[in-house]
C-alpha cells in the first residue's frame, strides 16, 4: 500500500515521529539522549516550523518533511523557510515518497506566499541530488563544507510558480498549473549537478527554470543574490513579469557599528541591529557575541540572527537598546559588563549569548550542584551540542538564579565568568554562554572580563565530566634540529604520478597535487589514506590523502568556521607547476620519525593542513585521543574516541596509532595556532590552523613518538 502523505498532527503523531529519528540515528539518539514526542514538539515549536508533513504506512510514521525559520542556528530571511527535518524509512527511499512529500508540501508552501526555499545538505549524501535538482535547489558557486559539514541550497521555484500563475499561461486551477509547471516537468537537474542552470554574467550569478511541457517551452531566470526575476522567455520570446514582492535583504550577522566602550585591552562593542561583541586583540574574531534577546514568538539563534530594527539609545557607561515590548540595558564599568533583559509585558524573553573562545575550558555552578561541573570545550561532549535540536529536553536545563559559568582560554590568559542575578532556565547547549530565559520577562546577567596569566580565575574543586581523564605527562617538543627540505626522487613502484623519499628509519609518499599519501615510521603506517582510490570522508566527497594543505577565510567567520579542505581550495607541493600557494615537507637529517610542514601565504592569511591519523575505529583496543589547551603546562586531557561526534580546538594532539606509538602534533610558526580535532564513529580529522606572519610562512611538527601509557599518571584536581 502506498504511504499517505498528510499534515502532521502533533497530538497523535509526535511520539511515532520520535520512533522514527530514534531507530534512524537522526537526531540527539547520536549523543545518546533518544528524542521524545514532547520533544519533537518544542523542536517544532522553537525553530517555527510553518509547514509539518508525515507518511504514514498501516499506523506507522515512515517519513517526515518541516518547513522552518531555523536550521543550522541561522534564521530565513522574510519570505524564506528552511527545508529540513526530511527523513524517509530505507525501506520506503526506493518509492514515491519523497516525491509525494516535496510535491503536497510545496502546493502548500505556493499557497502560503513562500517565495525561497533554503536548504543544507551533506555534501557526500549524493544520491539526494537528483531530488534536490528536481525541486529547484541550486548552488551559486564552489561546493565548501562549512565547519559542521554542510553546505547551504537555494530554491526560488516556489515563488516563480506563484508568479506564473498570474502569467497569461495559467488557464486552469492552480494545482492544475502547479502540476505544470513544477518540478515534475523541469527540463534541467535531472543529474547530480547542483549548479544545472547557474551562469554568472558581471559577478552576478543567475540562475535559469526550465519548464517543457508539450510544445511550450518556459525559461525564467532569477537573480540568485536577490531572488528577482531577471527575464522570462516563452518559446524563446521575451514575455512581461508579474510585479513580485520586494524581497527583503537576506538576514546577516553585523549590522553597522553604534559605538564601542573599552575595558582595558578588551573592547566592547554595539551594532544597529543590537549585537553586542566583545573582542581582544589576542584573539581572532570576538570572544563573545550577543544578539538582542528574542520574546516568545522569536528565534534565538545566532550564526545568522534575524534581522532587527532595533533602537539604540547611547549612555555614559554604556547603552539602551529597544525593540517593540524588549529592552536591553548594557553597562560597561569595573571589569564587567552587566546586561539587564526586560519585557514590559512580563512575558517570556531569552537572551542567547554564544561565546567564542575556542580552546580552553568551561565550568558551570549552580544551586543544585555541590560542586561545578566542567572540563575541556569538547562540542558534543562538554558542552553538549544539539544543533537544530537545541529545544530537546536537557540534563543540564538549571535555574539560573545564582548560577555561574566559567570560560577560560589560559594558553591566551583570557577568560569569561558569567553569572545570573534572576529567576528562570538556563540552557547549556553549544557554547552558549549558556543561554537564559524567564518567563516573567526578567534576565539579569554580568560578564566579568579576565585578562592575563596572573588574572586567571580557578574553579573551586570541580568535577570533571567522566568523558575526560586528566593526564600529567611531560613531552619533550619536537622542535629541536635541523631542518631542511626533502630530496625527491619519483616513484618507481608507482603506476601514478608520486614521488617519494627513504629515511633511515621511515618511508614517505607524496603525490605533488594531492598532499602525502603514505607515511611509515619504523614499522607503522602513520597516516590513513585511500591513495589511488578515493572515497568520502564526512562531507568530503573525495578524500585521497592522509594529509593535505588548504587556504579558507577566517575561522571566526561564523557562516563557515573551519572548513574540511574540500577539493577547489587544495594547495600544491612546492616546486609543482600551480599558482597556488606552495607548500613543502622537511626533515632532520636522514630521520623520518618526524616531519616540518612548510606552508607559504600572504601575511595574515589563514593556512590550513588537514591530516587523518591511521587510528582506526575498529582497534579492539582503542587509545584515546589525547589533547593539550595550554602548551605551558604538563596537562593532558584523555577524551575516549567512540562513535559520539565531537570536535574541540586544542594548541596540541597525540593520537594512539597503535601499540606504544603516538602522533604528536604541535605548532612551529605562526600566529593563532589551532588544531582541531572532528571525531566521530566514522572519521577522525585534523585541521592545523596559523595565520602567516612577517616570514609569509606557518610551520607544523608532526613526530611518531613513543610514548608508552601516558593515562597512567592521573591528576584527580587538574584546576
Amino acid at each position: 500500500m502506498k504511504p499517505a502523505v498528510r499534515l502532521y498532527d502533533p497530538e497523535l503523531d509526535a511520539a511515532r515521529v520520535a520512533e522514527l529519528y530514534n531507530r534512524n540515528n537522526y537526531g540527539t539518539i547520536q549523543s545518546g539522549s533518544p528524542l521524545t514526542g514532547n520533544d519533537v514538539n518544542a523542536v517544532l515549536k522553537e525553530r517555527r516550523a510553518a509547514l509539518f508533513m508525515v507518511g504514514e504506512d498501516r499506523g506507522n510514521i515512515v517519513g517526515t518533511i518541516g518547513y522552518l525559520k531555523v536550521s543550522g542556528r541561522r534564521v530565513a530571511g522574510d519570505g524564506e523557510l528552511f527545508s529540513g527535518m526530511f527523513l524517509i524509512e530505507p525501506g520506503y527511499r526506493m518509492g514515491f515518497l519523497a516525491g509525494d512529500l516535496f510535491m503536497q508540501s510545496f502546493i502548500k508552501l505556493v499557497e502560503q506566499g513562500v517565495r525561497a526555499l533554503r536548504l543544507e545538505v551533506d555534501p557526500a549524501n549524493q544520491k539526494a541530488f537528483p531530488l534536490y535538482g528536481r525541486v529547484g535547489f541550486r548552488t551559486a558557486g564552489i561546493i565548501r563544507p562549512d565547519e559542521d559539514g554542510y553546505i547551504e541550497l537555494i530554491s526560488f521555484l516556489p515563488g516563480v510558480v506563484s508568479d506564473l500563475l498570474q502569467t497569461p499561461f495559467a488557464g486552469a486551477s492552480s494545482e492544475d498549473m502547479f502540476s505544470k509547471y513544477s518540478w515534475r516537468s523541469m527540463g534541467s537537474a535531472r543529474g547530480k549537478d547542483l549548479m544545472d542552470g547557474v551562469s554568472v554574467q558581471d559577478g552576478t550569478p543567475l540562475l535559469t527554470y526550465t519548464f517543457p511541457v508539450k510544445k511550450d517551452v518556459v525559461e525564467v531566470q532569477v537573480n540568485m543574490s536577490t531572488g528577482a526575476v531577471v527575464q522570462a522567455r516563452h518559446n524563446g520570446q521575451l514575455f512581461d513579469w508579474p510585479e513580485s514582492p520586494q524581497r527583503a535583504a537576506p538576514n546577516g550577522n553585523h549590522g553597522p557599528s553604534i559605538g564601542s566602550r573599552r575595558l582595558g585591552a578588551f573592547t566592547i562593542s554595539l551594532d544597529a541591529a543590537g549585537t553586542l561583541t566583545i573582542e581582544h586583540p589576542r584573539h581572532p574574531g570576538p570572544v563573545l557575541t550577543d544578539h538582542f534577546p528574542v520574546g516568545a514568538d522569536g528565534a534565538p539563534f545566532w550564526r545568522r540572527p534575524a534581522a532587527l530594527n532595533v533602537t539604540c539609545q547611547d549612555l555614559p557607561d554604556g547603552w539602551t537598546t529597544r525593540r517593540g515590548p524588549i529592552t536591553r540595558e548594557i553597562r560597561v564599568h569595573g571589569s564587567k559588563v552587566s546586561i539587564a533583559v526586560s519585557h514590559q509585558g512580563n512575558q517570556k524573553v531569552t537572551a542567547f549569548p554564544w561565546v567564542n573562545l575556542r580552546s580552553g575550558e568551561f565550568h558551570l555552578n549552580t544551586k543544585n550542584r555541590q560542586r561545578p561541573l566542567g572540563g575541556p570545550i569538547a562540542r558534543g561532549i562538554w558542552p553538549p551540542d544539539r544543533t537544530d535540536f537545541e529545544a530537546a529536553g536537557s540534563a543540564f536545563d538549571d535555574q539560573s538564579n545564582g548560577a555561574s559559568a566559567l570560560w577560560t582560554d589560559t594558553a591566551l590568559g583570557l577568560a569569561l565568568a558569567a553569572t545570573w542575578n534572576s529567576d528562570g532556565k538556563l540552557r547549556v547547549e553549544g557554547s552558549h554562554l549558556p543561554a537564559a530565559s524567564s518567563e516573567n520577562g526578567s534576565i539579569l546577567y554580568d560578564v566579568d572580563l579576565f585578562d592575563g596569566a596572573d588574572a586567571m580565575p580557578v574553579p573551586e574543586n570541580p568535577e570533571i565530566l567522566p568523558s575526560f581523564t586528566p593526564v600529567l605527562h611531560p613531552l619533550s617538543s619536537g622542535t629541536q634540529g635541523d631542518w631542511k627540505p626533502i630530496q625527491w626522487v619519483a616513484a618507481e613502484r608507482s603506476r601514478v604520478d608520486v614521488l617519494e623519499a627513504v629515511g633511515s628509519n621511515g618511508f614517505l609518499l607524496v603525490a605533488p597535487d594531492r598532499g602525502i599519501v603514505s607515511w611509515t615510521s619504523g614499522q607503522t603506517q602513520v597516516l590513513a589514506a585511500p591513495f589511488p582510490k578515493t572515497r568520502t570522508l564526512g562531507p568530503l566527497t573525495a578524500w585521497h590523502s592522509g594529509l593535505w594543505v588548504s587556504d579558507q577565510g577566517g575561522r571566526e567567520d561564523p557562516e563557515q568556521g573551519i572548513e574540511w579542505g574540500s577539493d577547489g581550495c587544495t594547495s600544491h607541493l612546492a616546486d609543482s607547476p600551480s599558482d597556488r600557494p606552495r607548500w613543502e615537507i622537511q626533515q632532520r637529517d636522514s630521520d623520518l620519525t618526524a616531519l616540518r610542514i612548510v606552508v607559504a601565504g600572504a601575511n595574515g592569511s589563514e593556512q590550513v593542513t588537514h591530516l587523518t591519523p591511521n587510528a582506526q575505529m575498529q582497534a579492539r583496543n582503542r587509545a584515546p585521543i589525547l589533547f593539550q589547551t595550554d602548551t605551558n603546562t604538563d596537562l593532558w586531557w584523555a577524551a575516549a574516541r567512540d562513535r559520539t561526534p565531537w570536535r574541540a580546538s586544542v594548541r596540541r594532539a597525540a593520537i594512539g596509532l597503535g601499540g606504544t606509538t603516538w602522533l604528536v602534533i604541535e605548532n612551529d610558526e605562526g600566529s593563532h595556532p589551532e588544531i582541531l580535532i572532528r571525531s566521530s564513529g566514522e572519521y577522525l580529522l585534523l585541521s592545523l590552523l596559523a595565520r602567516a606572519g612577517d616570514t609569509n610562512t606557518t610551520s607544523w611538527l608532526l613526530s611518531a613518538q613513543e610514548l608508552g601509557s601516558p593515562t597512567t599518571t592521573i591528576k584527580e584536581n587538574p584546576s
